[in-house]
């Protein structure tokens, strides 16, 4: 057994003596060690205080006398429990250890499919060594086979099954307990997490986000078996899952509830009770995926919830949660579960050590497929909220796999400002597709979006799907400003703010057009004067503002322009008496405008005769500086400056 912080070695030696383990994260430099205190020829070492998800390597001594500490002598902790960055990659044994050639290749194919690569841990799912579960039987069916494939770096999870019990009730004339219970060390006493269970029997465990549960289906305690959920180790286990906090959950016991294979659940009387019983316990603490062996065949389930009959009842629309395959291939049917609450997927993999033998009604209607042919084994792969199984056979093929997620098709929202770069990752692991941007390593990048949208992002299959809503601020509005009025041939000064990001760019009369905040225009003639408009653009973004910019005619000199109007006081703290001498007749505009061109007062159109018209011109509230007073018409400006105090 392992967990993120311990682990513990077992070996057997021939003569007794005094074990001991060296061990540290290099190989040349295995600094630590751990000596038992006993000659013995069954040696169990503890190593405790160690790093979270670490490579160990370690060396094996007897009497101080190297037996192994090569470079293949090396476990790895697990990761932190709750930890859903780590992905899991684990086995499942069933029926396993036959001494048959099947059993040789399927841990062969078991073996060149990870590559090389550390195995998480190695569950039994009973009969782990036939005929009778001896500790003879286990020496040479079970350890002398996978010790050259795993079991110098990979955790060892068992369950018993009823061979592992030699088919008999404990205690008898052989002795108290099977000898599985002497070979296995396991989490009694919550020492790998979940709920101590305080019997070898069953226990849990936690490995990063999935909490597995090993449960055994055969024996008796206090005269109940498993599938009486009365007995103490249902009361457990209803307490461990309730404790439980990870997001996935497997559960693994020997006998199935569904099975048609060289075992029949209609028929067969432990079958029966643990799938109208213990299955209920199951459906209510929303187990994800429940693994059997006994039937030496495969067998895999829909996504069952409440079915507790038998299989001629099944009905795909009641018992299920989905008629999809889950095998998520891109075949008809094929998408993934998406498990948002109650469902189980049950699977059979007892043909790790032969296969064969089927009952009347072969294969189960509550399995999407089922295999009498080919020996396998079922590796386990979690990624975060993705839940992937798959049947590996002898012959190094994928027969079957299934594909669970949880907490996908979700609702994306936010809010950007305009033309910036915004980028989304989906709900799920694996490729993405979109008709909006552009993905990149499973991420998808938008540029320049300029307003408000809603789109949705796939997988490839078109199974998961994700809302994507983006909320646009405006795009900030420049402030356009100016010198207006000028007369004309002095110099325009142009000014523009924005605290926005992008560029400036400056159009108005007589075809001018500039870049950047800041514009001057010299000896600006009548055609200058009109609307100007500040533009500012940053990618698909654009917002504008404007001036009016007023250019006032020149009269012949200021001997004219004096005669024209009189202004008194001026200067004046607030009101200025004006005598303009009116030389047309007409319709006459009135405003009066400030520096920098703007228009702050108008007042009303009237139509002066010829000769003297007077104005009052109250500026009190207006703050000190220069301003002026314009008459105008379509053949004249008249114009006077007001300076304020």
């Amino acid at each position: 057994m392992g967990y993120y912080d311990a682990m513990t070695v077992r070996w057997t030696t021939s003569a007794v003596g005094v074990g001991k383990i060296k061990f540290g994260e290099s190989f040349s430099n295995k600094n630590k060690s751990v000596s038992l205190p006993l000659e013995t020829l069954s040696h169990e070492v503890r190593v405790t205080n160690l790093k979270p998800r670490t490579k160990y390597y370690y060396s094996i001594y007897h009497n101080e006398i190297l037996l192994q500490g090569d470079t293949s002598n090396y476990f790895f902790t697990s990761p932190l429990p709750g930890n859903s960055l780590e992905p899991v990659r684990m086995v499942a044994f069933g029926d396993c250890g036959t001494l048959q050639p099947a059993q040789v290749e399927v841990a062969k194919r078991v073996s060149e499919y990870f590559g090389g690569k550390p195995i998480d841990g190695m569950l039994l799912l009973g009969d782990n060594a036939y005929d009778y579960g001896f500790d003879r039987e286990y020496q040479s069916s079970f350890f002398n086979i996978y010790q050259n494939f795993f079991l110098k770096n990979t955790v060892l999870w068992p369950s018993p099954g009823n061979h592992d019990y030699s088919d008999r009730t404990w205690p008898n004339d052989i002795g108290e307990r099977p000898d599985y219970y002497k070979i296995f060390s396991l989490p009694t006493k919550g020492e790998s997490g979940g709920i101590a269970s305080g019997n070898a029997a069953y226990y849990s465990y936690d490995y990063a986000n999935v909490h597995f549960v090993s449960l055994d289906s055969y024996g008796i305690e206090d005269s109940k078996k498993m599938a009486d959920t009365l007995s103490r180790q249902v009361q457990w286990l209803k307490k461990d899952l309730a404790a439980n906090k990870l997001p996935w959950t497997v559960v693994y016991f020997h006998h199935p509830p569904y099975t048609k294979g060289s075992h029949d659940s209609d028929t067969e009387l432990d079958l029966v009770a643990i799938r109208e019983n213990l299955v209920k316990v199951l459906d209510y603490y929303k187990v994800d995926v429940v693994l059997n062996g006994h039937s030496h065949n495969y067998e895999r389930s829909f996504m069952l919830n409440k079915y507790y009959a038998n299989e001629t009842s099944f009905n795909v629309n009641t018992h299920a949660t989905s008629n999809s395959t889950g095998k998520y291939d891109g075949s008809p049917s094929s998408c993934p579960y998406i498990k948002s609450g109650s469902g189980t997927v049950y699977v059979v993999a007892g043909a790790s050590g032969w296969v064969g033998g089927t009952k009347p009604g072969y294969p189960h209607n509550a399995m999407v497929t089922s295999n009498s042919e080919t020996t396998g084994a079922m590796v386990l792969e979690v990624n975060d909220n993705k839940f992937v199984a798959k049947y590996l056979t002898a012959n190094g093929s994928i027969f079957d796999q299934f594909t669970i997620f949880k907490d996908v098709n979700k609702k994306h929202q936010k809010t950007i400002e305009c033309g910036e770069i915004v980028t989304f990752g989906s709900s799920w692991k694996g490729d993405i597709q979109s008709a909006l941007g552009k993905v990149e390593n499973g991420v998808l990048k938008i540029d320049s979006l300029n307003k408000s949208v809603q789109f949705t992002i796939s997988d490839k299959k078109n199974c998961l799907h994700d809302t994507i809503q983006v909320s646009v601020n405006p795009y900030k509005i420049p402030k356009a400003s100016s010198n207006s009025p000028i007369l004309e041939s002095e110099t325009l000064l142009l000014d523009g703010k924005f605290d926005g990001k992008g560029l400036l760019s400056w159009k108005g009369p007589d075809n001018f057009m500039a870049n950047g905040e800041k514009q001057r225009i010299e000896k600006v003639n009548l055609n200058k004067g009109g609307k100007y408009f500040l533009r500012a653009n940053y990618k698909n973004c654009f917002s504008q503002d404007s001036v009016d910019v007023m250019i006032l005619k020149i009269l012949a000199n200021e001997m004219p322009n004096s005669e024209l109007v009189r202004v008194s006081p001026n200067p004046s703290e607030g009101v200025f008496e004006l005598e303009v001498n009116v030389t047309q007749e007409g319709y006459y505009e009135c405003f009066l405008v400030d520096v920098k061109g703007r228009v702050l007062n108008n007042y009303d159109t009237e139509k002066l005769q010829m000769g003297l018209k007077s104005f009052v011109l109250d500026l009190s509230n207006k703050e000190s500086g220069l301003y002026y007073f314009v008459l105008r018409n379509s053949q004249e400006v008249i114009s006077a400056k007001l300076l304020k105090k």
